[in-house]
């Protein structure tokens, strides 16, 4: 698909997430501050206000409450000075939602 920037079309890639992933991404990226994040150049901040638009027409943005807390509650205690993520149960857990943002 290819999207009007200010230089012209530019090319574009798929990219297939699990729908928690998605989501997660979305409800993050609605409650932070853009400017707030730490950026070595501007185009990086394009870049997540360009997901958030994505994530918006493919319409995560009807995602119900129970959705949102699922993967929190999945991932509560894991990673980041948790423990260590078991890969297998990530799969099972996750199966086969995805969600093409295409």
């Amino acid at each position: 698909m290819e999207t009007g920037f200010p230089w012209g079309s530019a090319p574009s890639v798929d990219l297939s997430l699990w729908r928690a992933d998605a989501i997660v991404l979305f409800d993050w990226l609605m409650s932070t501050d853009l400017n707030a994040v730490p950026i070595t150049h501007p185009a990086q901040k394009q870049a997540l206000a360009d997901l958030l638009a994505r994530l918006e027409e493919v319409g995560i943005t009807e995602s119900t409450e129970e959705e949102i807390a699922a993967p929190r509650k999945m991932w509560q205690g894991h990673g980041l000075g948790g423990a260590p993520i078991d890969q297998s149960s990530v799969t099972r857990a996750q199966g086969s939602m995805t969600q093409d943002i295409t």
